[in-house]
This record gives C-alpha cells, sequence and structure tokens, in this order.
C-alpha cells in the first residue's frame, strides 16, 4: 500500500462537513467544561446545611465559585446549545417535529444553565451584604434548576438519540446508554430536593454517563453529518 493510498484512506475517514465539526466541537467542549469545573470547583454545602454555613461559603469561596459555575454551568450551557442546534441539522431525516424537540429541549436547558450562572453571581457578589437567608435562597434556586435542567436534558438525549438512530447514525449500544440516561436524570435531580442516599446515588451515576452520552453522541453524529 503506497503513502497516496494510505492519506486517501484516512482522509475519507476523518472526513467530515462543517456542521459535523460544530458538532464535534461543541460535545468536546461540553465534557471539557465540566470535568475542568468538577476539578477546580469548591465543595458546595448541603442544601440541608444551615443558613450561616451557605452564607460563609459564599464568602469564602467566591472566586471558585464564579469560576465552577462560569465552567459548568456558562461554557457547557453555551456547547449544549451548540448541540441542540446542530444535531437537529445533521439528523436531515429525522421529522420536523422531532427535530424541533431537540432544539426546544437542549435550549431551554442551556437556557436554565446560564440562569444558574447569574444565581451564582448573585450568591458571590451579595455575600457582603447580604443575609444567611438570602444565600441559603440562591442556593435552593441553584438546585432547583439543576432539577429542571436534568428534565430538559433527559429530554433532549431522548429526541436527539432518535433523530440520530433514524439515520443510523449512533449504534445500538448509545441507544441502550440512552434509555439509561433519561431514567437516572430525572430521577438523579430529585435529589437536590428530597434528601435520600438512592436519588443522589442515581445522581452521581448520572453525570458520567451523560458525559459518555455527549461524548459518543458527537463523534459518531459529527463523523457522518450531512
Amino acid at each position: 500500500m503506497n503513502a497516496s493510498t494510505v492519506t486517501r484512506i484516512s482522509h475519507t475517514g476523518f472526513e467530515t462537513t462543517p456542521t459535523g465539526r460544530r458538532l464535534s466541537v461543541a460535545g468536546a467542549t461540553y465534557v471539557a467544561a465540566w470535568i475542568a469545573g468538577l476539578l477546580t470547583g469548591p465543595t458546595t454545602p448541603a442544601a440541608a446545611g444551615t443558613d450561616s454555613a451557605i452564607h460563609e461559603y459564599y464568602l469564602q469561596q467566591g472566586p471558585a465559585i464564579v469560576l465552577q459555575s462560569s465552567l459548568i454551568h456558562g461554557l457547557a450551557g453555551a456547547a449544549l446549545l451548540v448541540l441542540a442546534w446542530t444535531i437537529p441539522a445533521a439528523a436531515t431525516l429525522a421529522s420536523t417535529r422531532l427535530r424541533r424537540s431537540v432544539i426546544i429541549l437542549g435550549s431551554a436547558a442551556a437556557l436554565v444553565s446560564c440562569v444558574q450562572v447569574a444565581f451564582a453571581v448573585a450568591g458571590v457578589s451579595g455575600a457582603p451584604h447580604d443575609e444567611a437567608g438570602t444565600s441559603a435562597a440562591l442556593l435552593d434556586a441553584i438546585d432547583v434548576a439543576d432539577t429542571a435542567k436534568l428534565v430538559l436534558l433527559a429530554g433532549f438525549a431522548a429526541t436527539a438519540t432518535v433523530a440520530a438512530a433514524r439515520e443510523g447514525m449512533v449504534p445500538r449500544w448509545v441507544r441502550a446508554l440512552t434509555t439509561v440516561l433519561v431514567v437516572l436524570l430525572p430521577l438523579g435531580g430529585l435529589a437536590f430536593l428530597v434528601d435520600s442516599a438512592a436519588l443522589t446515588g442515581m445522581l452521581y451515576a448520572s453525570l458520567p454517563l451523560l458525559l459518555a452520552w455527549a461524548t459518543a453522541t458527537a463523534y459518531f453524529v459529527g463523523r457522518r453529518a450531512h
């Protein structure tokens, strides 16, 4: 096999469209933002903790809180918005209703994520002069938003996978992963509202599965995008 043949095969194997490249970059950004945020951010106090402990958290960890929120909510939210618009553009054989559902659910989840950044910034900037109850209320608002976002993400993952599967873009194991994810995300989201070890376990399990889904979907759909 000569050098020109190797070059041609390699080019064909990795060739994709502009939509596919945007999708791949968005998927990689989403995963990287989450990982970086988890590694650099402070430990969040329990929602059931005292108002004074939550207030102290905002006072002492302000810069780290804003940085983490900017990564896992801000940057990840922006990447999610790109995914919400590029997956339907790649999966052109899906119905108009299905592609619209992907866009709406993904965009709504991205919007909630951006709202969480606003809550985090408000908590940090207001901590020096706000009462402890205000800090606790803002942390609670972030948790409630997380619950809503995970429900929206479950719907987004389901519709996006169905749209991609109708064109044969994703393998069977990605569809199986999506099924598990759609169950775990809403149940895990309830852990922000209900003190339950079982729900918390589901929440912890859902995050790596979500990142695995984003990675796989961006890779397979990105390579086969129209």
